[in-house]
């Protein structure tokens, strides 16, 4: 079964990496002093899906993120925080509804904060949200079945 999800897996990823590099799929993004800059959705899923998911000790990261994008809305959605292995990416905050579609995608870098564009929040966000839900359940299958 483990074997089936994987090359299910790796089909899958193969063709969205594909067609994401052959439209040129990009996200743009913001920065503190409104330059704008783009990703490739390909570099982004690497990134955010080999990220570590922190649970505890946020805190302090939660309150540089509500400094920075303060909110009123007490019903607003949970952020998940993630802690990406790279050089460059500091902190991936992802905000999503019920649905699992991206509300907000803000990522706290060497260089300051970058804030995805709204008029990014579109097919590409919606694709590199489900590739993100895709690899992380998929990782959890892996983890919840490994070392019985």
């Amino acid at each position: 079964m483990k074997r089936l999800f994987f090359l299910l897996f790796a089909i899958w990823m193969m063709t969205t990496t594909t067609v994401a590099q052959e439209n040129g799929s990009t996200i743009s993004f913001t920065n503190e002093i409104g330059c704008r800059t783009k990703y490739d959705i390909t570099v982004l899923v690497d990134i955010i899906s080999s990220a570590d998911t922190l649970y505890e000790n946020v805190e302090s990261l939660m309150k540089e993120y509500d400094e920075e994008f303060p909110s009123n809305d007490p019903n607003e959605p949970a952020i998940l925080v993630l802690i990406p292995n790279d050089d460059y990416f500091n902190v991936i905050f992802i905000q999503e509804d019920i649905e699992g579609e991206i509300l907000t995608l803000r990522i706290l870098s060497e260089d300051g904060w970058l804030e995805c564009e709204s008029e990014a929040y579109s097919r590409e966000l919606l694709d590199l949200a489900s590739i993100i839900a895709f690899m992380k359940h998929f990782t959890e299958i892996s983890d919840s079945r490994c070392c019985y």
